[in-house]
């Protein structure tokens, strides 16, 4: 993370859960999604960044997003999540620090 100054907290964690849309509901409605987030703490400006990417691994075959994103699993973009997070951390510029006060 370039353009960060030294001394603060950076954490990177990775996960999955189920979700439902709205009240859809029923065998079949839930998609698996994974999670990336990044947590960066900096201390000089009293705050945290908290910047999080979801991406879809699996639509169910009743979930409404199958008819204009398909059923069945997302592999695609699960491979590219890492990647592209990565390039949002390495692009992650403040150009005004007075933004946190």
């Amino acid at each position: 993370m370039p353009g960060l100054p030294a001394g603060g907290y950076r954490c990177l964690c990775a996960g999955e859960f189920d979700a439902v849309k709205g009240r859809q509901g029923g065998p079949g409605a839930a998609n698996r999604l994974s999670v990336l987030l990044a947590v960066l703490r900096l201390p000089h400006v009293a705050t945290d960044v908290l910047i999080t990417l979801h991406t879809a691994t699996y639509i169910g075959p009743a979930s409404a997003a199958a008819a204009h994103a398909g059923a069945g699993p997302k592999a695609a973009a699960a491979a590219a999540a890492p990647a592209l997070m990565a390039a949002v951390l390495r692009g992650l510029e403040v150009r005004d620090w007075s933004l946190f006060g």
